[in-house]
Order: C-alpha cells, then sequence, then structure tokens
C-alpha cells in the first residue's frame, strides 16, 4: 500500500470515527426543548416614591417599584413526567438587566416541584419608565439523567 492510500484510509476512518461521535452525542445529549412556559413580567419605575401592588395569577406584575427598590414573587415549576427534566430559564425585554432568579439551570426529577424566586432590583440611575418583557423555562428530557433519579449508585 502506498502513502498517499494509507493517508485517504486513515483520514476517511478518522471521519467516520467523528461522524458517529457526533450522532451519538446528539442523541444522548441534546434535545429542543420539549415543552417551554413563557409568563409575561412588567413592572412601572414611578416619578417618585409610589409603591403599587399588582395580584395576578397569569403574569408577574410587579406594579410601581421605585428607584433603589426591590420585589420578590415565587413561581411553583412542576415536573409532572415520569422522567427527569432540565430547566433552563431565560427572559426578554428591557426589564432583563432588573431580574434575577433563585435557581438557574436545575434538574427536576419526576414529580418534583420547586419554588423559583424572581428578584426585581430596580438600581438608583433607572429612568421612571414601564418596563416589561418576558420570563420564559424551556424543558429538555435528558435521558442520560434517567440514572440519577434514585441518587447516585451507592457502593
Amino acid at each position: 500500500m502506498n502513502k498517499s492510500r494509507l493517508i485517504a484510509t486513515l483520514a476517511f476512518v478518522f471521519l467516520g470515527i467523528t461522524m458517529i461521535t457526533v450522532i451519538v452525542y446528539h442523541y444522548l445529549f441534546y434535545y429542543e426543548p420539549i415543552e417551554t412556559r413563557i409568563i409575561y413580567v412588567d413592572v412601572i419605575v414611578p416619578v417618585g416614591n409610589t409603591v403599587g401592588f399588582d395580584v395576578n395569577d397569569t403574569a408577574l406584575r410587579f406594579g410601581h417599584v421605585p428607584t433603589g427598590g426591590n420585589s420578590k414573587k415565587s413561581i411553583i415549576i412542576e415536573n409532572p413526567n415520569p422522567y427527569p427534566m432540565e430547566l433552563i430559564p431565560y427572559s426578554s425585554g428591557n426589564i432583563t438587566p432588573f431580574l434575577s432568579l433563585s435557581h438557574y439551570h436545575t434538574i427536576l426529577q419526576p414529580d418534583e416541584k420547586i419554588n423559583v424566586s424572581v428578584y426585581l432590583v430596580i438600581p438608583n440611575e433607572a429612568h421612571a419608565a414601564s418596563y416589561e418583557g418576558y420570563l420564559g423555562f424551556k424543558f429538555y428530557r435528558r435521558p442520560y439523567l434517567a440514572k440519577y433519579i434514585n441518587g447516585p449508585p451507592t457502593s
């Protein structure tokens, strides 16, 4: 076998192994979200120190929060499925810089519920305005997590 044929064969084998690795990795670790939950979020930063509240079960409405103020709301997230789910939150809109969460990139076991706190902090330099956006939660089914349903193996 000459040298160029050997190099071509090795390149073909390397390409084949790379393709198989990518396919297996994609199957085991990458999935599109099987569910996405989106919650509308809004706040009004008033001129002065006015404070107001808005109770709503379809949106997170923080009402009026003055500059330098903060507020906290809670959301219960549940995994009703018989398999573990990976929860990844995201947000959009001009309210995003003011939001933070108690849980990021969380694994929910079957039938598990968690209480996610949503914190809103309005800095002193924020302009009086209406801020709004969306807080979303993407749920991914992760088959490789199934082995952790009953906890890590014990020796």
